[in-house]
């Protein structure tokens, strides 16, 4: 039956309902086979057919015309085979009377000479009967065919009008859409949170394990910037007891590369230097902006030799009465291999006695930053935002326990939509407004000349 379900869909059934529908009054189109369904119950001889169209009359007449023109294939499939085998039927019939005839005289023939040997009389008996039955039962199958009744089947239940529209609402459709978008939606906002490891507020970096927490910082701009000018004093206020009694350098870096350390460090030595607290701050990474040029001599000069430790504090440029800057200096190239040098203990200790030393450094997550944590007496983690994330928070914390740095707390730094602006040609202490009174050579001097970056 499933074989027979299937003849639905051959183009002679196809063909036939079209011109059966055209003689109805239905133009059924030639999409036919497109919105033809056939089904057949287990256990039943039936052939369900269903087609869909977009009103209930073309609907009613299309499954109408199909089933008729189903049976009118299997009558014509049906009367196709009795005429072959009546055809097949008819030469077997001539060809047999024919063989027949020829034994029978033959056998007479023998007969009648008399000179037959009982052997031959008796062979030729045998076709003639064996002709006999063929013909006999050939004219029997002939009566067989002639006889048979072509029942292709009958239609048993009528295609009935549809009283309602098949399937499901309009509506019902566009509410279950929109139901899904809004649970695809929010199922998509809880897996980015879940997923989420970066750092975006206090409560991220209170969990991440760095304690204390000491505030949220405006990004560099300006002294004369109210909220920025507030936001550093909070801060200053919470390291008081670090600057007060220093022991050592303060190491200020980021957990992720390109985090702009140096801008707290400036916001901090711009504050203190308010309050007529002697600052000096150790560029120790080429990230830092400045104007100083690329010969002027620095830290790495003092660490590769070329000057004693002692001398760093001759080489610093006093960027205001109680502010100077120890720039990265003439082979910032080779610092990751100059950092190993003994002398960068002496460094710090000889820069300390003249006030406080805020080094600016890469993130402590890279080799550079470790060995400058490790010389440091403490550092202020500064984590960016929307950037940093917990892992490299947690990576940090690591590194720092092992080398037993003290870790005086963390500073969230809002992160800058787009792309970071690197300044060039400017001062670190031109973020905030400040000009350099008293630079070491000409070329600092020119350097120190140039437009403040806000």
């Amino acid at each position: 039956m499933t074989t027979e379900a299937g003849l639905v869909y051959t183009d002679a059934v196809v063909d036939l309902s079209s011109s059966i529908g055209t003689t109805l009054g239905y133009d059924l189109g030639s999409g036919i086979q497109d919105d033809v369904v056939t089904e057949v119950p287990s256990n039943s001889q039936v052939v369900q057919i269903t087609y869909t169209e977009n009103s209930p009359e073309l609907a009613q007449a299309g499954s109408q015309a199909l089933a008729e023109a189903y049976l009118q294939y299997r009558r014509e499939r049906a009367t196709r085979v009795v005429e072959a085998q009546t055809e097949l039927s008819n030469q077997q019939l001539d060809s047999i009377s024919s063989l027949l005839s020829q034994a029978s005289e033959a056998l007479n023939a023998a007969i009648a000479s008399g000179d037959a040997d009982e052997a031959e009389a008796l062979d030729l008996e045998q076709q003639v009967i064996l002709y006999a039955n063929q013909l006999a039962q050939v004219r029997l199958d002939q009566t067989d065919a002639a006889t048979t009744s072509i029942t292709p089947g009958d239609i048993i239940s009528p295609a009935p009008l549809p009283p309602v529209r098949d399937g499901v609402h309009p509506l019902l459709i566009g509410s279950g859409i929109l139901g899904l978008t809004l649970f695809i939606g929010i199922s998509l906002t809880l897996v980015r949170e879940h997923t989420d490891r970066r750092i975006h507020d206090r409560e991220d970096l209170t969990a991440a394990g760095v304690s204390p927490f000491l505030g949220s910082v405006s990004r560099g701009g300006g002294p004369d910037q109210t909220g920025a000018r507030e936001d550093y004093h909070r801060l200053t206020n919470s390291l008081h007891q670090f600057i007060s009694l220093p022991e050592g350098a303060l190491m200020v870096a980021g957990v992720s590369t390109q985090t702009p350390a140096w801008e707290v460090a400036a916001g901090i030595a711009d504050t203190l230097a308010e309050a007529g607290v002697s600052v000096t701050i150790v560029l120790a990474t080429d990230e830092a902006p400045h104007g100083m040029g690329s010969s002027t001599a620095g830290f790495t000069d003092v660490l590769s030799g070329q000057y004693r430790p002692t001398a760093a504090r001759e080489l610093v440029v006093r960027v205001t009465d109680h502010v100077a800057v120890l720039g990265p200096g003439t082979q910032s190239g080779r610092l990751e291999s100059l950092v190993w040098d003994p002398s960068l203990e002496m460094i710090f200790r000889d820069l300390c006695t003249t006030g406080l030393v805020l080094v600016v450094g890469p993130s402590v997550n890279t080799a550079l930053g470790g060995v400058l944590a490790r010389e440091s007496a403490a550092i202020l983690l500064v984590v960016e935002e929307d950037r940093s994330t917990l892992s490299e928070v947690l990576t940090a914390r690591e590194i720092l326990e092992q080398d037993r740095t003290e870790i005086v707390g963390g500073v969230l730094l809002p992160r800058v939509q787009g792309k970071r602006q690197t300044p060039t040609n400017v001062s670190t202490f031109d973020l905030w407004g400040h000009r350099s009174r008293t630079p070491s050579d000409p070329e600092t001097e020119a350097a120190a000349q140039h437009s403040s970056h806000t």
